[in-house]
């Protein structure tokens, strides 16, 4: 049985490894390739900046020091390019349900 922090994290590493055509294999892997890492970083940027889970949670479910998800939230922020490839990830996990949205605009109609 998955525990309550498993099911979303799970959702975003399939997301980021059908976005980076990576095998899951690898984004839990040692591997330093420079695309294993890059999808990485995504995934955990994701799982940092959308779900309430703790750097504990998140460094665990990648097989990783919590600093390092601290590393890679900074470093996903700061890089335009890699930025917007988490956003299209997190519009895709919005769209399948998986990550709640933005709340909806008040009606401004009354």
């Amino acid at each position: 049985m998955e525990s309550s922090y498993e099911q979303p994290i799970k959702a975003i590493k399939i997301a980021v490894v059908n976005a980076y055509g990576i095998l899951m294999q690898e984004l839990v892997s040692k591997s330093r390739k420079r695309a294993v890492s890059i999808a990485r970083q995504v995934a955990m940027y994701i799982a940092r900046s959308e779900t309430p889970l703790s750097l504990s949670k998140i460094a665990r479910a990648f097989h990783r020091h919590p600093s390092m998800v601290l590393n890679a939230v900074k470093a996903v922020g700061q890089d335009r390019i890699l930025l917007q490839q988490a956003e299209h990830c997190i519009r895709m996990l919005i769209k399948n349900e998986v990550l709640e949205g933005p709340a909806p605009a008040p009606d401004e109609s009354d």
